[in-house]
């Protein structure tokens, strides 16, 4: 009899084995994933592909545009094309430009020069001439004898007197319609004015011809 169980035993554990392994028994399959290739295991395309893709995208940089940007009007200029000057123009606006169209600011007098204008004090005693950007004074300024220190035009300097021609430090008597042509370098006919020779009276008008020439006085009416 207990031979009989012991084999009904061993029976029933193989037929339990067998269900436990056998090919047709649901069994629960492993869903892990194959590992992932390395980059240095892909192909040569294929890793170029995927450096392609991780690189900047950063925008080239900007070329420098200091030779294209028109300075010539910016109202605070720091740096200035080759050739220019940092300076003032005629609004009083500090600007880029090439020397010679450049003002000049005289802080002492409060006053502007315009760029190749000149400067006189109110006595006609002192001239400051504007050139390049920067102030420059006269040794010497003095009104002639025939000429007197004035504003005309909104412009201070010495004036000839009637019936002398010059700069106004230098005023030459003016006799007749020849020395208009001559001395004063006037070349065009109209009225003028002169003080003849031993002319003991004021100077007068006269209407000087400059053709053919020039220098003739046509007519005069003294005054």
């Amino acid at each position: 009899m207990m031979l009989t169980n012991v084999a009904n035993n061993q029976d029933n554990v193989s037929k339990l084995l067998t269900r436990t392994f056998s090919p047709d028994a649901t069994t629960t399959q492993s869903t892990t994933s194959p590992p992932i290739s390395t980059l240095s295991s892909l192909p040569d395309t294929a890793v170029s592909s995927v450096e392609t893709t991780t690189q900047s995208t950063t925008a080239p940089p900007v070329e420098s545009s200091s030779q294209s940007i028109d300075t010539t009007r910016l109202s605070t200029p720091t740096v200035c094309l080759r050739g220019q000057l940092r300076c003032y123009n005629d609004d009083n606006e500090m600007v880029c430009a090439a020397p010679e169209n450049c003002t000049c600011q005289m802080t002492s007098v409060n006053a502007g020069i315009s760029a190749g204008g000149f400067y006189v004090n109110p006595d006609c005693t002192r001239m400051a001439h504007c050139i390049n950007g920067s102030v420059t004074w006269d040794d010497v300024y003095s009104c002639s004898l025939n000429a007197q220190c004035e504003e005309q035009n909104n412009v201070r300097r010495c004036y000839c007197k009637t019936g002398y021609h010059g700069d106004g430090k230098t005023c030459l008597q003016l006799t007749n319609c020849q020395d208009v042509y001559t001395e004063a370098g006037i070349n065009e006919s109209g009225i003028y004015t002169i003080k003849p020779t031993n002319w003991t009276g004021s100077p007068f008008p006269v209407y000087c011809n400059m053709a053919a020439g020039g220098g003739w006085t046509v007519s005069h009416n003294r005054i």
